[in-house]
């Protein structure tokens, strides 16, 4: 039985309803009819079975069958990235970021980045769309974008990994090998000019350990992507 996937974040209300937008999804592209089933995920852990009350391609009422949850992760990566120029390649970061398991996002402007400003209402219906077509139960948080400074200073406690291409500096390994199992992390991506000196040495100065991700130069946002795989490999999240 074919079941189709749709977000609404207000999950756990008396009377369930689709959004506008999941609504027309569900109507005028989907041509679900009512008594068809599917499932309603809110993004964080939680997924109703439901089956099709109401068709109205505005508003879409349901009913739940069913729930299934999700555990949280016992650890969670955190990837920080100065945003390429072309926002294209962002948003396919976001994507597949989001399939392969990243948990929080923030755009970090640094530096030697050339693009500043994102329109987040775009980037957010990304990450949506990536975890209903992945069939996560977790949407990742996306944070508003910061300054490189800023966001070195407000990290948690978790290990701080920059990956960077200067020859000043031997990074200490590699980002596989660095990761333990079971550790939550953040991971720090550079923009196309990479990382300067200053911006090297400040995270130094927050304890961030410089690695590399292998031998071959990559893009700003597949090195983004490779971090996601080593993490989520390691921590049995691309099951």
């Amino acid at each position: 039985m074919n079941r189709y996937r749709f977000y609404q974040p207000t999950l756990g209300q008396e009377i369930y309803f689709l959004s506008p937008e999941e609504s027309h999804h569900a109507v005028r592209v989907m041509r679900l009819q009512e008594g068809d089933f599917m499932e309603v995920v809110d993004g964080l852990g939680r997924m109703a079975q439901a089956r099709l009350k109401t068709v109205d391609h505005q508003c879409c009422q349901f009913t739940v069958e069913g729930w299934v949850r999700e555990d949280q992760p016992n650890a969670t990566l955190h990837i920080g990235m100065a945003p390429p120029k072309n926002i294209d390649r962002f948003e396919w970061f976001l994507e597949k970021a989001t399939e392969t398991g990243v948990h929080e996002i923030t755009p970090v402007i640094c530096e030697r980045s050339e693009r500043k400003k994102l329109r987040m209402d775009r980037l957010q219906k990304i990450l949506i769309s990536a975890m209903k077509q992945s069939q996560r139960l977790y949407i990742p948080k996306l944070n508003e974008p910061v300054v490189f400074d800023q966001f070195i200073s407000g990290l948690s406690d978790h290990p701080l990994f920059m990956a960077h291409a200067s020859k000043q500096f031997k990074p200490e390994g590699m980002l596989r090998d660095q990761l333990k199992e079971g550790i939550s992390v953040t991971v720090l991506i550079g923009p196309e000019g990479d990382f300067t000196l200053r911006e090297i040495e400040l995270a130094k100065q927050q304890n961030a350990k410089l690695v590399y991700l292998g031998p071959r130069r990559l893009r700003t946002e597949t090195a983004g992507l490779v971090a996601t795989v080593c993490f989520s490999l390691l921590n049995d999240q691309m099951d």
